[in-house]
């Protein structure tokens, strides 16, 4: 059994599972302690996931795909977005899509449409969909389409779009109902607003937030960015060793190869390499037993051969591992400001949503009269005090954040 990566790294993590008699098992991965590699980086960053599970024949069974997150829905709608009910007050939704009634999907509700419960029937026989009672409307060839279906009164309507191949078959026709009611921003939506506010934060502070593979020459093997190459520069003396910078802090690991042009000429083994950490400097320091393996100028001393070029455009060829080791301690002001960048967008959007333009609300105390004020120049709707709170506070720790984690920027010509 393992925990997979979907986007292209693959398997983080593996488990045995002995089978028993039972017909149901549970395994746990925990993604604090399990998903460490062998070099002890963690390798379970956000993204989509699934459970695989290989059976003694090789037989490959997969769970259904789900989401990692650095800051979760749940800590979100809890913490930071706490009583904000992201409702779409304007806009109507079915509170589940169909189900027994695959291949169609409900896009838009009319603006009018009474809220509860109404029935959908699609005849498999007549290949027709209608809505509560309505006109029955004909499904056109295998082609994905996109249907109007008016209610009985032809009053309201609902637009669906209809996947024909995957409509489910049979003789009878299959009525499901559908609950009709204010539409919300979904938890899928909210977990793709805190991906791009990961990304947001973590070009700020210029660092990657999580340990992520750069490689400069990656063919076919992962990586989350491709690096540039870095021109070697002529030690001054014998007395230093060499060395050059990777143009990217926090380096975990480090590969490093050498490149004249288009042809690897060095492969400089792991017990050459020393970095520094925060800054990404790289120094070659021989040990025992260790030596380049040069692949064009056979053999010859590393110091020996390069001393006789001041510098060489794109030498430096890598394969690294960089970003933060854990989000935890001092580090977990970086959860809190993605939570705030994230939420500062989706509480913009939800006040928008929910009142476009409220301004203010009065009702009299005999309860009859009530009245309601819109403004076109109303600011940041009606969440606007914890959108301006988290903005302050995201303009005043990011610099600080950007120096903390990813030092100090500076270029030395």
């Amino acid at each position: 059994m393992a925990l997979f990566r979907l986007d292209g790294y693959g398997v983080v993590v593996t488990k045995t599972l002995t089978l028993t008699a039972a017909t149901q098992y549970q395994v746990t991965f925990d993604l604090n302690r399990d998903t460490y590699d062998t070099l002890n980086i963690y390798r379970a960053k956000a993204g989509d996931y699934v459970v695989q599970v290989t059976d003694p024949n090789q037989n490959i069974n997969k769970s259904n795909m789900f989401a990692v997150s650095i800051v979760p829905v749940k800590e979100i709608k809890g913490i930071w977005a706490f009583g904000v009910n992201f409702q779409l007050y304007e806009v109507l939704q079915p509170k589940v899509q169909p189900v027994k009634i695959s291949g169609v999907e409900v896009t838009e509700v009319s603006a009018g449409h009474y809220k509860g419960a109404f029935d959908m029937t699609f005849d498999p026989v007549a290949k027709t969909i209608l809505w509560n009672g309505g006109a029955a409307v004909a499904i056109n060839g295998l082609a994905p389409q996109s249907l109007l279906l008016l209610d009985a009164d032809k009053g309201d309507y609902i637009m669906v779009n209809v996947y024909p191949w995957l409509l489910p078959a049979g003789t009878q026709p299959i009525t499901e109902t559908l609950v009709i009611d204010n539409g919300k921003i979904t938890d899928r939506d909210i977990i793709r607003a805190a991906r791009k506010a990961a990304n947001t934060i973590q070009q700020d502070i210029i660092t990657k937030i999580e340990p992520m593979i750069i490689d400069t020459d990656p063919g076919s093997n992962y990586c989350d960015d491709v690096g540039m190459p870095q021109t070697y520069i002529r030690p001054r003396n014998y007395n230093k060793w060499m060395s050059f910078q990777i143009p990217y802090p926090n380096v975990l690991d480090a590969a490093v190869t050498g490149f004249m042009n288009q042809t690897q000429a060095a492969v400089v083994p792991r017990a050459w390499t020393v970095w520094d950490e925060r800054t990404g400097i790289v120094e070659l320091v021989p040990s025992m037993s260790a030596q380049v393996i040069w692949t064009f100028y056979n053999s010859i001393f590393v110091l020996q051969y390069l001393f006789n070029f001041p510098s060489i455009p794109g030498f430096w060829h890598y394969r690294i591992t960089a970003g933060l080791r854990d989000l935890n301690n001092d580090r977990e002001i970086i959860r809190e400001a993605i939570g705030k960048k994230v939420t500062l967008e989706l509480l913009n959007s939800a006040g928008s949503a929910y009142r476009a333009g409220y301004a203010s609300q009065a009702t009299s105390r005999d309860g009859v009269s009530e009245s309601a004020g819109y403004t076109s120049s109303a600011m940041y709707g009606v969440y606007g005090g914890h959108f301006s709170s988290y903005k302050e506070w995201l303009t005043e720790n990011i610099p600080k954040m950007r120096t903390r984690f990813g030092g100090i920027q500076f270029v030395s010509i």
